[in-house]
């Protein structure tokens, strides 16, 4: 009596999951796809990040594109291809020992973003999102570069005028 209440059981269990897993995505139904405005804002940050020599984030960027982009952004295949090629150079360089890894290898990818993001806003001279983006860097390697940063902005800034 015992087994057939723990077979019922196993397969009311069985039942039940593979219910709310069709329920879930029946169908196999394919995920919600990006808006053009996302696609714009995902295309020009993989360019920025290309253009700033932070190839590992022009790639993880670039793979957020869907493959069936439109035509005027049909260079990020390109893009995409000279980073893979750049970020496979660097690391070679790394194994050779001909480049001393930073700080900057050391962070994880959303901190070596956001590394990056602070540094570009610092030259367009938006000293308070550079400050905002670095302060996660700064405690992640307990250093003080988000004030530093601000600092060599204001700098920049007043050196400007």
């Amino acid at each position: 009596m015992k087994k057939t209440s723990a077979h019922f059981v196993t397969w009311g269990v069985a039942v039940v999951g593979l219910s709310l897993g069709f329920l879930g995505n029946p169908f196999g139904k394919k995920p919600k796809s990006l808006d053009p405005q996302e696609i714009e804002a995902l295309y020009g940050r993989t360019k920025l990040y290309f253009e700033v020599g932070n190839f590992e984030g022009a790639l993880d960027t670039a793979k957020k594109l869907p493959p069936n982009i439109p035509p005027r952004y049909a260079d990020i295949r390109e893009i995409r291809k000279q980073s893979e090629a750049a970020l496979s150079e660097y690391k070679q360089k790394l194994k050779q020992g001909t480049l001393i890894p930073t700080h900057v290898d050391r962070l994880p990818a959303a901190l070596r973003d956001s590394y990056y993001d602070a540094n570009i806003e610092a030259q367009r001279g938006r000293c308070r999102a550079a400050y905002d983006n670095m302060v996660p860097v700064s405690k992640y390697l307990n250093n003080r570069a988000d004030l530093e940063i601000f600092k060599r902005c204001q700098l920049t800034q007043r050196k400007s005028k």
